[in-house]
């Protein structure tokens, strides 16, 4: 958990340092519903920072749990906002991440793929809300044979809801 912390904080600092708006959030509602026959749906909580770069991208960082079951992992991505990302604006982006599962046996995945959603300007109180498609690349080999094929399945659908806090960088002002 420190190295959790430490990375947040490393993000932060370094996302402070540019001339654009940074966020903190929290990774309130994020759910993942696959198609593996019974259509599982994994509840995951977390925390994130957001920075933009420019009035059309931005970039953010999540660390996130499975609520009912030992995964953790992180994601990173980045989007291309089709208005001024300083105030609410609908985004697309692809992203990438790690996760370790462990049930019986301890494995690990990567997520990628694409996201979209609507997200408010980073300045003070904001949201976002999303909806993304993603491939578990090497999810199919850690559960195969495995009667419990919903754990981690190939393909899936995700679908969140992030509050956070952010602020400006005194260079922009």
């Amino acid at each position: 958990m420190m190295r959790h912390a430490m990375a947040i904080g490393l993000v932060l600092l370094l996302a402070g340092r540019g001339a654009a708006q940074t966020g903190v959030r929290v990774v309130l509602y994020d759910y993942e519903l696959d198609g593996e026959g019974s259509y599982s749906l994994r509840g995951f909580v977390g925390l994130g920072a957001d920075h933009d770069f420019s009035e059309r991208t931005s970039m953010g960082v999540d660390l996130r749990s499975r609520i009912s079951y030992r995964t953790v992992g992180g994601q990173v991505r980045s989007a291309f906002h089709f208005s001024d990302a300083g105030s609410a604006s609908f985004y697309l982006g692809p992203t990438v991440g790690i996760q370790v599962a462990s049930e019986h046996e301890r494995y690990t995945f990567v997520p990628v793929g694409m996201r979209m959603g609507v997200r408010g300007g980073l300045e003070r109180f904001y949201a976002d809300l999303y909806l993304g498609f993603v491939s578990n690349l090497g999810a199919a080999n850690a559960v195969q044979g495995r009667s419990e094929r919903g754990d981690v399945a190939p393909v899936g659908v995700t679908v969140g809801l992030n509050i956070g806090f952010g602020w400006v960088s005194r260079e922009r002002n």
